[in-house]
């Protein structure tokens, strides 16, 4: 069976570096309302889907209504990334709605593959 949500494709950080990751979704130009999925979104970053969170994203809804919502980590969230089993490794996350007609809703999905840094101040 295939993943129904969209995938916002990996992205590739460097640890100890801040993120901010916009989304937009239109259809047919124009943008989609996403206050209707929900009005409240929530993205937490795992190793694996039933492992405990790293970091959660802070998610800005500001223009949701006109379809963009804005992820971001802190540099201080992304450091803490560098503790993962292997430089390189992968992490997944989901973007969920709560608040809108049936909730939850996690209609979109991602990944960051982070790499330790080689330069050290």
């Amino acid at each position: 069976m295939s993943d129904p949500r969209l995938d916002l494709g990996t992205w590739d950080i460097v640890a100890g570096d801040p993120l901010t990751i916009t989304v937009n979704i239109t259809s047919g130009g124009t943008g989609v309302n996403l206050t209707t999925y929900g009005s409240s979104w929530a993205a937490m970053l795992r190793v694996t889907p039933s492992a405990s969170p790293a970091v959660s994203f802070t998610v800005n809804t500001t223009n949701a209504a006109t379809g963009q919502l804005v992820l971001s980590l802190t540099a201080s969230d992304t450091a803490g990334l560098a503790t993962a089993p292997v430089d390189g490794a992968t992490w997944q996350f989901d973007l969920q709605a709560t608040g809108g007609t049936v909730t939850p809703q996690t209609p979109f999905r991602g990944a960051l593959r982070v790499v330790k840094p080689y330069t050290h101040a």
